[in-house]
């Protein structure tokens, strides 16, 4: 499976949103998943700070509005959750709590809809 895209049904609405929890794919499977749905959210968790450079390079092509920051403590060992904002806030140009705004905002839209 390359990046799970060509698993879904060709009858999926491409415009419905998805969540890719926990994720730590590559620049090819970010692109694939937008390419097919736009509105695809990379949810990423305290990992993120333990990432190889080709995650690393996949979170730096997401635009920061299909992006989630997750906190699922204790099951995802973040035990520092403003790490997670602080690794990847200055990759995206921004402070720690504009990027935990902007997630916040892309939170509620999907999730309180």
């Amino acid at each position: 499976m390359a990046d799970g895209v060509e698993r879904l049904p060709p009858e999926e609405d491409p415009e419905q949103t998805t969540v890719l929890h926990c994720f730590h794919g590559n620049l090819k499977t970010v692109m694939s998943w937008l390419e097919a749905f736009p509105n695809t959210l990379f949810s990423v968790n305290g990992f993120c700070r333990l990432v190889k450079a080709s995650q690393q390079e996949a979170l730096l092509a997401t635009p920061k509005d299909n992006l989630l920051l997750e906190t699922d403590s204790p099951y995802l060992g973040v035990t520092n959750n403003r790490g997670v904002a602080q690794k990847l806030a200055g990759h995206f140009h921004m402070s720690p709590r504009k990027l935990i705004e902007v997630c916040t905002a892309n939170g509620r839209r999907v999730f309180l809809k």
